[in-house]
């Protein structure tokens, strides 16, 4: 695997879409693709992250990488009906956001494998303000908000966040992901999150346990 990383991390930097797109189809002809997938772009997306923080790439290659990647996702997914017909069966209201980084590839990785296993999630995009989460997630009456993060920054802000939303509605429940969480094992708790998803099966596995919780309360 740590191959097929370094040859797709070798392409996506040099802006190399086409031989980019037969690395991620061939990884949709193997068996459990998007979990395959998902833990070869942490590796790729860690290892840019680790590139750019000791400068040896630029900026323009930092964010050609996110775009080649969030485009052949996409084009997988739709291509494999990953996120096809599903059966909703939770009564909560969920909903997943990228605070305040513009990478949303963390993101759509979880929504897919969310929306896979059957549970239906608002979107609400990426580059959010707190306020803006806050207020969209009081208006939807979300009762499980996911939070993305890609840089230490925006990884402090959830604090804000959570304590914005816990004065409103102390039962909602925040996961949060992103490589800051995956770095500091620790953060997690010290922004007073409830949750901290490493993957996005990991992410899967929390919320299905938070539902199924709910599930027995009623």
């Amino acid at each position: 695997m740590q191959e097929i990383s370094e040859k797709l991390l070798e392409f996506l930097l040099i802006g190399n879409k086409i031989k980019a797109d037969k690395i991620f189809n061939e990884i949709f002809q193997k068996e459990n693709s998007l979990i395959l997938l998902e833990k070869i772009l942490i590796e790729v997306m860690d290892k840019v992250g680790d590139l750019w923080e000791l400068q040896e790439i630029s900026l323009a290659q930092y964010y050609l990488v996110g775009v080649i990647c969030e485009e052949l996702f996409k084009k997988y997914t739709e291509k494999t009906n990953v996120l096809g017909k599903i059966q909703k069966r939770q009564k909560l209201n969920l909903a997943i956001v990228t605070l305040e980084d513009y990478h949303g590839l963390g993101r759509k990785i979880v929504l897919s494998f969310l929306n896979s296993a059957g549970f239906e999630i608002k979107d609400y995009g990426l580059g959010k303000t707190v306020n803006e989460v806050f207020e969209r997630s009081l208006r939807d009456k979300i009762d499980i908000l996911l939070v993305s993060t890609l840089m230490l920054p925006a990884a402090l802000k959830v604090k804000e966040l959570v304590k914005k939303l816990k004065e409103k509605k102390p039962e909602i429940k925040i996961v949060v992901g992103g490589a800051p969480f995956r770095i500091d094992e620790n953060l997690w708790k010290e922004v007073e999150a409830d949750e901290f998803g490493e993957t996005a099966s990991e992410a899967v596995k929390i919320v299905r346990r938070m539902v199924e919780h709910e599930k027995s309360n009623i």
